[in-house]
């Protein structure tokens, strides 16, 4: 039903797709469905949800930007891309409210 998911999935650039968990506006349902599509793609793909975030990726509570935390895994992967897409974004839940998801084929 989301017109830009298939170019997504069938572009040839890397895909880093970050959800807050409490997204009121796209289900949570929405993005792992995305995600499990995504997970045979042949280029890069990263999935990450951002515990605490609404759909703009704003942990309001804790006062967390969580654009900005994606800007900064975006710059560190760009300084490092042989560590891989996911390489630049914690695996686990960390004191910005990441945590790890799934990642895709050709992710590392």
């Amino acid at each position: 039903r989301w017109p830009l998911a298939q170019p997504l999935l069938q572009g040839p650039w890397p895909v880093l797709q970050v959800w807050g968990s409490d997204d009121v506006l796209v289900p949570a349902t929405a993005y792992q469905r995305f995600a499990q599509r995504a997970s045979v793609r042949a280029m890069p793909w990263c999935a990450r949800r951002m515990d605490g975030a609404d759909h703009g990726l704003q942990r309001h509570a804790a006062g967390v930007d969580g654009v900005q935390q994606l800007w900064s895994w975006t710059e560190q992967w760009a300084r490092n891309p042989a560590a891989g897409l996911c390489g630049a974004v914690p695996p686990g839940p960390d004191a910005n409210g990441a945590k790890g998801l799934m990642t895709g084929a050709g992710a590392s």
